[in-house]
């Protein structure tokens, strides 16, 4: 599924991107997971509020693009988004994440393209099978190839209901 963003839609996301990062450097937070603390922080933050405004902007839920509530849900308070740039990545996914959100993966190598890759539920992505540490750098997750997710359709009507 593909979602084309307006460029007003680009620069709200962009600006939240940026709160989150000063919010981030404010509170002296430590990138998560082992992301970078510094040299790229900012990129992932503005790579994430577009893959979540995108998915917002799919299923028809509200965006809060919240700055500083780091327990909140990313879209519509029940939905998780995991953002990428390059178009075969997997969706990645950690112990803590919430069994019972579906998660969803954007695809922002296009943008203001945006391409919803497919979703799963927490639970049914962490399975030994998905579990490995691709960089080699002691970073282990759940990391789910795009064809092991669920079609975006589905969770679209999900929400129609």
């Amino acid at each position: 599924m593909i979602v084309t963003l307006s460029w007003a839609e680009m620069q709200v996301a962009h600006l939240i991107g940026g709160q989150r990062t000063i919010m981030n450097m404010r509170k002296k937070l430590p990138g998560r997971y082992g992301a970078p603390e510094k040299e790229g922080s900012e990129e992932l933050n503005l790579i994430g509020t577009r893959g979540e405004m995108a998915v917002a902007k799919a299923l028809n839920l509200y965006w809060s693009g919240t700055v500083g509530d780091y327990g909140a849900a990313d879209v519509g308070g029940c939905v998780e988004v995991r953002a990428i740039t390059k178009s075969f990545h997997s969706l990645i996914l950690h112990p803590q994440d919430k069994d019972d959100f579906p998660f969803v993966l954007a695809d922002l190598s296009d943008q203001p393209k945006v391409r919803l890759a497919g979703w799963i539920y927490g639970k049914d992505g962490k399975q030994e099978k998905f579990w490995s540490d691709p960089s080699g750098k002691n970073r282990s997750a759940f990391f789910i190839d795009q064809n092991n997710l669920r079609k975006m359709e589905e969770l679209v009507e999900l929400f129609r209901r």
